[in-house]
């Protein structure tokens, strides 16, 4: 009789006669694993019925999710470009609102108002300090620029006010007030 101390030893027993190894597997499988490849295959077949006999509604599925998906990117499309619209209205007419407030915002400041600015007179205003691209195009498109005067007589000279109109007030707003305000009093020698 042969023996074995380990399982390779096992192994090489069974690699070298196919007959015991057979014999092992028979003894170490039971009927119900024996029958699991049968099974298997079975089981694997009525799924694959139920697949053909459904495919019509995948193919139908998948059509409708790609509709789905198509209505949904241009309804995503669509809500910026309105969002977008929305923005450049509120911004038109928040625009137009801040030359019907000039007036006031100027005596706020105790300054008697005399006119907004025009985007010629601030491209002029732009060369004159030799502004250039990006920044000049900037200054030109500010929101708001009024041209006051002090209210008491004996104080002559224009003065000027930079607004920018927003409804967030970021600090961006600030900034770009406070730069071209600091232009306008280098270019004009006036306040601002």
């Amino acid at each position: 009789m042969t023996t074995f101390n380990t399982i390779e030893e096992l192994v090489e027993l069974l690699n070298t006669n196919p007959h015991w190894a057979e014999e092992f597997r028979k003894a170490l499988h039971t009927e119900d694993l024996q029958n699991l490849p049968a099974e298997f295959r079975a089981h694997a077949k009525r799924l694959e019925d139920i697949l053909e006999s459904n495919q019509h509604l995948l193919d139908s599925n998948q059509e409708l999710l790609k509709q789905l998906v198509t209505a949904n990117a241009n309804a995503t499309s669509r809500m910026s470009r309105m969002e977008q619209d929305r923005s450049t209205l509120k911004n038109l007419t928040t625009r137009i609102q801040s030359d019907k407030y000039a007036p006031g915002l100027a005596a706020d400041l105790d300054l008697t108002f005399q006119r907004c600015l025009t985007p010629q007179e601030l491209a002029a205003m732009a060369e004159s300090a030799g502004l250039t691209g990006v920044q000049r195009r900037s200054f030109i498109q500010a929101d708001l620029v009024i041209a006051a005067s002090k209210a008491d007589p004996d104080q002559n000279g224009t003065r000027y006010i930079a607004a920018e109109v927003s409804y967030t007030g970021a600090p961006r707003d600030t900034a770009r007030a406070l730069r071209n305000a600091s232009i306008i009093t280098r270019v004009t020698g006036d306040p601002c």
